[in-house]
């Protein structure tokens, strides 16, 4: 069995979907979401396994509203596992629904695009869960996908400080088949880039495939 890391063309985007000869695959980012939905349906993959958005930059993630349209259209057709959300994605999108109220149109089609996730994860569809540093790696077979950027710690006091620097908090994963490594470093910059460097152990950062990061912008 072999695996494929492909990088879609979404231009000055991301979107990379990891798979093997199953109907499984592992989506890294959602740059534009009907293109990703064409390419698994052209590549007959059902089942997908995992979601990771590294952060909440509108080249990564679409919208609140496209994303649940995209899950929707999905669900009818295949199954999304488990869904790596940005730190505190959901509780800001919240926090824009209760600014909304009574103000804005933009209240309605955020209620229910917040209202669906929720039913989804309440009801087992998706699990929707967090990722950071040797947290919620994922396995199957001989692929493993491990975060190693950032510590849970470094996300609260980077929050904490600031809600717009959203590039430094980027998950970066590390994909193993076999003897095979890739690095994904997303958007990653400055605090959040030397972090990654001091914390990792060398051999984490080993790779023969190195994704640039900022999507070689």
């Amino acid at each position: 069995m072999t695996c494929e890391i492909s990088f879609l063309p979404v231009g000055n985007a991301d979107c990379i979907v990891t798979s093997d000869n199953s109907d499984s695959a592992v989506v890294v980012d959602i740059g534009k979401p009907r293109l990703l939905q064409k390419w698994l349906q052209n590549k007959n993959k059902k089942n997908i396994k995992r979601i990771y958005i590294t952060h909440a930059h509108d080249d990564h993630l679409p919208p609140l509203v496209k994303l649940v349209e995209f899950l929707d259209i999905w669900l009818k057709q295949g199954e999304v596992e488990t869904f790596c959300f940005p730190h505190s994605f959901y509780k800001i999108s919240f926090e824009k629904l209760i600014a909304y109220r009574g103000t804005s149109p933009k209240y309605d089609r955020l209620e229910l695009a917040l209202n669906c996730l929720d039913d989804w994860d309440r009801l087992g569809r998706i699990r929707f869960i967090p990722a950071s540093r040797d947290s919620n790696s994922y396995t199957q077979g001989n692929l493993e996908i491990h975060v190693l950027h950032p510590r849970q710690l470094f996300i609260e006091k980077h929050l904490a400080k600031s809600h717009t620097k959203l590039n430094e908090i980027s998950l970066i994963l590390r994909v193993i088949y076999g003897d095979f490594a890739a690095l994904l470093l997303a958007d990653i910059e400055n605090l959040g880039l030397k972090e990654c460097v001091d914390i990792c152990k060398p051999d984490e950062l080993a790779a023969n495939v190195l994704k640039i990061l900022d999507h070689g912008a």
